[in-house]
């Protein structure tokens, strides 16, 4: 059953087939392949669709751990964001006397201009890449006072520290002492543990003595440890500017192609029903279903697809950027589905899958799996095992 979009690729409901082609639902499709077959002797082939569902498919309400959300996917949070923040935006045009109709370039530098105060600053995106100087440049003063020291595991021998080079000071705090840098999260995720930023500082000044330890002590620490992580801050800060840079750039040239050269929002105005940009996330309804989960479990990613990006990468998963720096074509119908590594992951979305699949192989003998080029293998051999259990013979 098809969704909102009315696209046979952007499925309501996996397992019920449209009552508006086949009024009497399976037993339609069984009887018209069965005739196909033994009349005419064709076989039946249908496409298959595991990478999404419709946006206003009823199971995410009851399921939104099928989806990347806030919950699943902590790392598409300043993304979230920054997709609000964006559809704001779009919304004060008129408020903010700027134009609500895009005729020409120039339309379009007057509208994407301010983002960068307006949209990326405005919601302070910086706080997703830096680290809270003064929060860990505390914590970790904190803990050398109070001799809450811990020399991380094999790192080199800190004798001689205080003859270092400030980058070589830097560096061994940036090596040994942060952790965050796998992927971004919550605001302030690249962090310094304080425990073991505190046995670099026990190197470089001795140990604190309560006794004798004083004022000036403590701001000695606290002056070099706050250098030591604004030096680190800055290649964080440098990979911000580069991405808001990406982000502006994006927004122009996506926005350029759907209302200047072409695109289908050409002679529309900005407003509610047609934003400044298309959302890459489906935020599901308040209501008696969704109340039980968390708010951040109720924005879900949208499915689409990246200009040459490596298959193989999940482009919304922690290794990709995607999302944030704007650079998806996103399928607003479509909520792309998160499998994770095995069922253990998803459990409900792969018996589900499973089932729908074990559907299709039932009436038809072949499958084309739409969007093949994104469909984690190891998804696409359960699946196809699991249709091979009901058509050995399926192609």
């Amino acid at each position: 059953m098809r969704g909102d979009s009315n696209s046979p690729y952007s499925i309501y409901d996996q397992l019920t087939f449209d009552k508006q082609i086949f009024a009497n639902g399976e037993k339609d499709i069984e009887a018209l392949t069965a005739k196909m077959e033994k009349n005419y002797g064709l076989l039946s082939l249908t496409d298959v669709v595991w990478n999404h569902t419709a946006n206003n498919s009823k199971w995410l309400e009851e399921h939104p751990e099928a989806g990347y959300n806030m919950k699943t996917a902590p790392w598409l949070q300043a993304a979230y964001e920054l997709d609000t923040q964006l559809l704001k935006y779009s919304s004060e045009l008129e408020k903010r006397g700027l134009p609500t109709q895009i005729n020409n370039e120039q339309d379009l530098v007057s509208i994407t201009e301010p983002l960068r105060a307006e949209v990326i600053n405005a919601i302070k995106l910086w706080e997703f890449y830096v680290i809270d100087v003064k929060r860990d440049a505390q914590a970790a003063v904190s803990a050398w006072m109070e001799s809450q020291v811990e020399f991380p595991e094999k790192t080199p021998d800190l004798v001689g520290v205080d003859s270092w080079s400030s980058k070589q000071k830097t560096d061994w705090l940036q090596q040994y002492a942060l952790s965050g840098t796998d992927h971004l999260g919550e605001r302030f995720r690249r962090k310094i543990n304080p425990q073991h930023a505190a046995a670099f500082l026990q190197s470089l000044f001795g140990k604190y003595d309560t006794k004798t330890g004083s004022t000036r002590d403590e701001r000695s620490a606290m002056g070099a440890m706050t250098h030591f992580l604004e030096e680190i801050n800055a290649v964080f800060y440098e990979e911000y500017n580069k991405d808001s840079t990406a982000i502006v750039e994006q927004v122009y040239g996506r926005t350029k192609y759907m209302r200047i050269e072409g695109g289908p929002m050409v002679g529309k105005p900005i407003n509610k029903d047609y934003p400044l940009v298309e959302s890459y996330f489906t935020r599901l309804p308040a209501n008696e279903t969704t109340k039980k989960h968390e708010a951040g479990e109720l924005a879900l990613a949208n499915n689409g697809w990246v200009w040459a990006a490596n298959v193989l990468i999940d482009n919304a998963g922690p290794n990709s950027k995607a999302y944030l720096r704007r650079e998806l074509i996103p399928w607003g119908d479509c909520v792309k589905l998160r499998y994770g590594a095995s069922p253990e992951d998803s459990p409900f979305l792969w018996e589900f899958m499973a089932e729908y699949t074990r559907l299709m192989a039932k009436h038809f003998h072949g499958f084309r799996i739409d969007n093949c080029h994104s469909t984690p293998l190891h998804l696409a051999e359960y699946m196809l095992d699991a249709a091979r259990s009901v058509r050995p013979n399926l192609v």
